[in-house]
């Protein structure tokens, strides 16, 4: 299954009340990590500055590119592909969020919405798409 823009979006509390993700400057520290985790990267500012996002990036592995960004409000991560492969970025980007913020893992059309809590499988996340 492909969900055309799955997102991981979190309440209005991250990353405003988090003293380890203020606002300002949240896109460099998400960027530096998704270098950190995956070798072939490709980090941008949107060439068009009314966009809503405050940078964009491609992944490239072995079999596909997988891309996703981050909105300017650093509210919501839009992530572009298979639903497995969205979980997976989840999954691990939960671990750069403290642990007493709550995110959400849905699509845009709201079909399924799953709390993405420390500890959350993938096949959690997975399932309630794969379902429909």
């Amino acid at each position: 299954m492909s969900c055309a823009r799955p997102r991981l979006f979190s309440g209005p509390r991250w990353p405003l009340a988090s003293p380890l993700y203020p606002r300002r400057g949240l896109w460099k520290r998400l960027a530096a990590a998704i270098q950190s985790q995956w070798d072939r990267t490709g980090l941008h500012l949107p060439a068009n500055t009314a966009s809503n996002h405050a940078f964009e990036w491609i992944v490239w592995t072995v079999d596909r590119a997988r891309d996703g960004s981050l909105d300017k409000a650093g509210q919501v991560v839009h992530l572009t592909g298979n639903v497995e492969d969205c979980a997976h970025f989840a999954t691990w980007s939960r671990g750069l969020v403290p642990a007493r913020c709550t995110l959400v893992f849905d699509d845009e059309g709201y079909s399924a919405e799953v709390e993405l809590t420390v500890g959350t499988k993938e096949s959690e996340l997975v399932e309630p798409f794969l379902a429909q």
